[in-house]
């Protein structure tokens, strides 16, 4: 399965990294509780103040597991740029530890047992792009196609 088209916008302007009545993330999200897949306990706290990618998975859903290759490509191509990537599982961290292993990803991975509002869907996979100030500059459910060059160029802008 080939996730579908790119979901980044082509440019970043004023609406799009701050879009009208875009939420920003308050207290309740930066104390989400998160478990990395090696058991070390955190909180998106460490990622305030960062432009992050969040996406919101599981290793059962086919759209989830299609679009990986490309977040891992885009992390692999970000990451050290400053770009913060977390992704999400409410799935037992046995199961997701598991997964990311026989994949070999190097993205950070962590489970939790609960999303914020903030990052609430009616389903998966869930993508959002946090801008450095807290806002939710970009939001996109179902698979996409994230190795590209205008959500590098997005990415970039933000930072």
């Amino acid at each position: 399965m080939r996730p579908g088209g790119n979901a980044c916008p082509d440019s970043v302007s004023t609406r799009s990294s701050q879009p009208d009545g875009a939420e920003t993330l308050g207290e309740s999200e930066y104390g989400w509780k998160l478990t990395a897949v090696d058991g070390r306990e955190t909180t998106l706290e460490e990622q305030r103040g960062k432009v992050v990618f969040v996406n919101v998975w599981a290793t059962w859903c086919g759209p989830c597991v299609a679009e990986m290759p490309g977040i891992q490509a885009l992390y692999d191509s970000t990451g050290k740029q400053g770009v913060a990537f977390v992704l999400v599982s409410e799935e037992e961290p046995g199961t997701v530890k598991q997964f990311i292993e026989q994949e070999k990803y190097s993205f950070p991975v962590f489970t939790t047992s609960r999303i914020p509002e903030a990052f609430k869907t009616r389903g998966i996979p869930a993508t959002f792009i946090v801008n450095r100030q807290g806002g939710i500059a970009h939001k996109h459910l179902g698979s996409a196609d994230w190795n590209t060059e205008s959500c590098r160029k997005f990415l970039s802008a933000l930072l």
